[in-house]
């Protein structure tokens, strides 16, 4: 970032075996990391991954895959918390991108018209 390269962090969520408190503590670490923009994704298994074939054919066949990407919020794949839980959480990283992303658009953008006002 201090060199003027943009940064993008990916941020993945819901995963399997992770925990309310593995989730607090990627957010708690969001707040805090230097990076110009949040890319954050929720937890999906992909066909062929071992963790696909594990579901079983219901499982597999409530996959919304329409929704799969940006804010796939009915897509569920932890035991460790409730989709209401899961969907709080990703609320609480999508708004820390969200602010992130207008900050570094603000700082990008006025280093841009300056750098146009200073070559005239």
């Amino acid at each position: 970032r201090k060199s003027g390269i943009v940064s993008v962090t990916s941020v993945l969520l819901g995963l399997p075996s992770e925990s309310k408190e593995d989730i607090e503590e990627t957010i708690r670490v969001m707040r805090g990391f230097e990076t110009d923009f949040f890319d954050v994704h929720t937890f999906v298994p992909l066909a062929g991954t071992p963790f696909y074939e594990s579901l079983s054919l219901e499982e597999r066949d409530s996959i919304d895959w329409n929704r799969v990407g940006y804010k796939s919020w009915e897509n569920y794949f932890t035991d460790n918390m409730t989709l209401e839980e899961l969907n709080n959480y990703q609320c609480q990283a999508y708004k820390i991108a969200d602010k992130r992303r207008k900050k570094s658009l603000i700082r990008l953008g006025s280093r841009m018209l300056l750098r146009l006002i200073t070559k005239k």
